[in-house]
């Protein structure tokens, strides 16, 4: 769903699109609603230094995606805020307010349980199909059910400052039924930022109903593609045995419907395309190409995640030097690969491995020209 499809969404919402709730009252919200978004991480973290906060910004495409549209339509942000100790609340941004930030308080415990363990070892790999990497554990559930908890309870403190609810992705499931315990005729919707599996894989997730119950509290849920769609609607049908209508991928529930939709998420294009064509990036950009001293470059940017396919890219790299010998002065790599996850034991190794892969490449195709090392890998990790 691109930034211009949801201002558009604005003026008619996505909850035009699903059942109408009970109260005839909540129409009005939908041409001049108040707007809160929640999500697992803030756009920024508050980083402790010499006794004061700073303010960083995080790594992850849901972060850039809604600070901006907050930065254009104001509204309400709940999110962890990165740190033990909560920061309360914040206008952001700090020097043009737009909108206002709440952390809710997670402990030490919470963060593992939930996110590390929960959130990482087993949602994460479970949706994109890499069943050999999920780890279930009743306690991090436990975690997580907690902690979606607390997120509800956040939003409901603030229940008198917005008119829907727009919750973000695989860490807060089970915030939307949570919520609608608490607000029956409250418009939600719920984006899912990654994948959804086939059935049969999502069979393998312990608490499979639970999470599909949570997520129905919502009025409208958002997936990437159709096909994501399809396998959730599966899941509603098969496995917890709800009425589906395929033609209008609705699931009735209860007294209610819920609806699924394909809203692929788009990045604010404009804003990179004006970015690119200041003096300063295209500046850098010729003293980065000239540095380089090949004519081709290839550019390579991600999270450091076994999901990205960053090893097997490296591999394809190093198989078409090794078939093409003559594109070895020729040609770049730039792989940027940003550590993220570093607690959890599968992206630490996969951080060696990395490591250990750049040295090969850079050991068998750099070539030694007038004194210079011209590499056919360059690797950055920031």
């Amino acid at each position: 769903m691109t930034h211009a499809g949801f201002a558009s969404m604005r003026t008619s919402t996505p909850f035009d699109a699903a059942p109408r709730v009970a109260d005839p009252s909540a129409a009005s919200v939908h041409t001049n609603g108040r707007l809160l978004v929640m999500s697992n991480r803030a756009p920024i973290r508050l980083v402790e230094e010499n006794g004061s906060q700073r303010i960083e910004p995080t790594v992850g495409g849901v972060g850039a995606t809604f600070w901006r549209l907050l930065e254009h339509h104001g509204g309400l942000w709940i999110a962890w805020s990165g740190s033990k100790e909560p920061a309360g609340r914040m206008m952001m941004p700090p020097r043009d307010p737009r909108f206002e930030m709440v952390w809710p308080r997670l402990s030490e415990r919470d963060i593992s349980g939930y996110y590390y363990g929960m959130c990482n070892r087993a949602l994460w790999p479970l949706m994109h199909f890499m069943t050999l990497n999920c780890r279930f554990d009743t306690s991090q559930w436990n975690s997580y059910c907690h902690v979606n908890r607390i997120f509800a309870a956040s939003a409901d403190a603030e229940s008198l400052r917005y008119d829907f609810a727009w919750i973000q992705d695989f860490h807060l499931a089970l915030v939307p039924g949570f919520l609608r315990r608490k607000h029956p005729s409250l418009p939600i919707g719920l984006f899912w930022h990654v994948p959804w599996p086939p059935e049969q894989v999502f069979r393998i997730f312990p608490w499979r109903e639970d999470l599909v119950a949570g997520m129905l509290g919502s009025d409208l849920i958002g997936f990437h593609t159709k096909s994501y769609v399809g396998h959730f609607l599966d899941c509603c049908e098969r496995i917890l045995d709800l009425e589906v209508d395929r033609e209008s991928a609705t699931v009735r529930h209860g007294s209610r419907t819920t609806r699924a939709g394909a809203f692929p998420l788009g990045i604010p294009a404009d804003y990179f395309r004006d970015l690119s064509t200041t003096a300063g990036v295209r500046g850098k950009a010729r003293r980065i190409r000239h540095s380089l001293r090949t004519p081709i470059v290839i550019l390579s940017v991600d999270r450091l995640d076994y999901t990205k396919g960053i090893l097997e890219r490296l591999l394809a790299f190093e198989r078409f030097l090794e078939s093409n010998p003559r594109y070895r002065k020729q040609v770049t790599l730039v792989l940027i690969a940003v550590p993220s996850r570093t607690r959890v034991a599968e992206y630490a190794s996969l951080k060696k491995q990395l490591d250990e892969l750049v040295g090969r490449v850079i050991g068998r195709f750099s070539i030694r020209r007038m004194g210079t090392n011209s590499l056919s890998l360059y690797s950055v990790a920031c």
